[in-house]
């Protein structure tokens, strides 16, 4: 989705056959849940951790270097400012719901907790297949050099341009799936993993839970994803992280009623929306488009998400952030003049200082956000 030079070098170092990590039952403890989010993330694990030897290899070495940079850099340069924003632009918004919807994530809980911390519920939604919950005991020191290098290519360009590429995904999590990313995010964000659960739906929208036979069993045709439930410390406030593989599309929607049934369930959600590849504008997605129009209590979204014409100002306040001067050659079908006119004659318009979206260059990125009256 985009052609930086930089970026498509980046993605060639780290290009790697992706290892297939062997799955255990969801009935691993919180201990090495965490022990293996912290190991994939580059993060030392406590030394009675059957990983703690692996640290000693030249390989997880490297990866804790490399991610440790790589995560101070975004750190520095995007994320301890999304969180700053966030304090002061959406400290009112946060107040009023604890439930985050996010179609089009893909895994990203990166930036859907840089801008919405006081989530309890959050739910991603992509195309990409779950897969199997990474394993701590069957890692070797010859498993690793794929196993990390696959890892850290599946996260390159989020880390590096803030969005996953669409057609890389196809590729980086055909095999392992979102877990491992998951997991290095929780991580990451300085959160303790207690509990992983794959799960369907029934009819009415209620997650059933399945053990990870009954998953691999499911038919493609049910409802699916997994559960994650963390904590930030505090062992009386659980979250949980439900994501969900999932077609929006209104044929998809159309053969899974059941996830309709359970976003409305939710109590009065934000929807955060970004690199949504324009998917909104289509009518095609009608029904993704009504459905975050009629549940959502707030929007948050670059101008990838909704099309500014559904927004309609005499039901939502609507405030506009950054620069728009229109789209990446990809999607040059989708500009929008209105959009452009707004940004250029309103003097309303607040800067932000961080790269999001398509417009990851500096200057050319935009956010709108749209509360419910």
């Amino acid at each position: 989705m985009f052609r930086s030079c930089w970026i498509l070098a980046l993605l060639l170092s780290f290009a790697v056959p992706v290892y297939a990590v062997p799955q255990i039952t969801t009935e691993t403890s919180p201990d090495q849940l965490t022990n293996t989010a912290r190991f994939l993330a580059g993060l030392s694990v406590p030394a009675n951790s059957t990983l703690a030897p692996l640290e000693n290899t030249l390989t997880w070495k490297s990866h804790s270097r490399s991610f440790a940079s790589a995560w101070a850099s975004l750190d520095r340069r995007q994320i301890a400012k999304v969180r700053t924003w966030g304090n002061q632009e959406l400290a009112n918004i946060r107040k009023s719901s604890s439930s985050i919807f996010y179609p089009f994530s893909g895994p990203d809980f990166l930036y859907v907790d840089a801008f919405f911390p006081q989530g309890r519920t959050y739910i991603l939604v992509g195309l990409e297949p779950v897969g199997p919950i990474p394993n701590e005991d069957t890692a070797t020191p010859e498993s690793l050099i794929q196993e990390l290098s696959s890892l850290r290519s599946a996260l390159n360009t989020v880390l590096y341009a803030s969005f996953f590429r669409t057609n890389d995904m196809k590729v980086d999590f055909q095999s392992r799936g979102v877990l491992p990313s998951l997991f290095v995010f929780l991580a990451r964000t300085n959160h303790q993993l207690l509990n992983v659960e794959y799960f369907t739906l029934a009819k009415n929208g209620n997650p059933q839970v399945l053990d990870a036979t009954q998953f691999s069993r499911l038919s493609k045709k049910q409802a699916h994803g997994v559960r994650i439930d963390f904590t930030s410390g505090n062992p009386n406030q659980i979250r949980s992280l439900y994501y969900f593989s999932q077609d929006l599309s209104d044929s998809g929607l159309i053969d899974h009623p059941e996830f309709t049934a359970f976003v409305q369930k939710l109590v009065k959600p934000i929807t955060y929306l970004k690199a949504a590849s324009y998917l909104l504008h289509n009518t095609y997605f009608s029904k993704t488009r009504n459905l975050v129009l009629a549940q959502s209590s707030a929007i948050l979204q670059d101008d990838s998400g909704l099309p500014l014409r559904a927004l309609n100002p005499k039901l939502w306040d609507l405030h506009f952030y950054g620069s728009y001067k229109g789209t990446i050659s990809l999607f040059k079908n989708k500009y929008q003049p209105s959009l452009r006119a707004i940004y250029a004659n309103n003097a309303n318009v607040k800067a932000i200082n961080f790269p999001i979206g398509y417009g990851f260059a500096m200057g050319s990125s935009n956010l709108l956000l749209a509360i419910k009256k």
